[in-house]
């Protein structure tokens, strides 16, 4: 029977809370950059709603390859292996670079698949340099989401959130 007692609800709130407010500082953002837009004209919040959803889904493969780093991290940890904890995250940072130049080149490759998508012609136009842009900032973003999940792994959450709340 699983038997909740504040002991064992307290060190999963202390790392929850600052992931909680990374995650929320990330929708926020995306919540702020929409009223910006819409503020410059309805095709343009259009355009940019329509590259930001063609890149939700390459944007979570590159993040899935990461995800897996901070249960590792933490079993590394665990073990007392700290230093091999380095070579993981010099792995998974060259893997997840190179997936993410993979992923950013197919995007490229078929970028005139979105005049297939049903919009406008106007709003796809207006998109492109939005999605050249977008595309590009996929890798600083798994940089970020790499080191996010290292130091997740090590329990120090906190670090990635101030890190967030710094860039956002």
């Amino acid at each position: 029977m699983l038997k909740l007692t504040f002991s064992n609800i307290k060190p999963i709130l202390q790392l929850a809370w600052p992931i909680i407010i990374g995650n929320l500082s990330q929708i926020l953002l995306n919540l702020i950059d929409s009223m910006i837009v819409g503020q410059i004209g309805y095709k343009e919040l259009a355009s940019s709603g329509l590259i930001n959803n063609v890149l939700s889904l390459p944007m979570v493969a590159c993040m899935g390859l990461s995800v897996v780093l901070a249960p590792l991290m933490a079993d590394l940890m665990q073990r007392n292996k700290s230093a091999e904890g380095r070579q993981l995250m010099q792995s998974a940072t060259l893997i997840v670079l190179l997936f993410t130049l993979l992923i950013i080149l197919v995007l490229f490759v078929f970028k005139s698949y979105l005049y297939k998508l049903g919009q406008e012609k106007e709003i796809v136009d207006l998109g492109i340099p939005y999605f050249f842009w977008m595309c590009w900032s996929l890798l600083p973003m798994m940089l970020f989401y790499i080191i996010k999940q290292f130091y997740d792994g090590m329990g120090l959450v906190k670090i990635p959130m101030m890190i967030a709340l710094f860039l956002y």
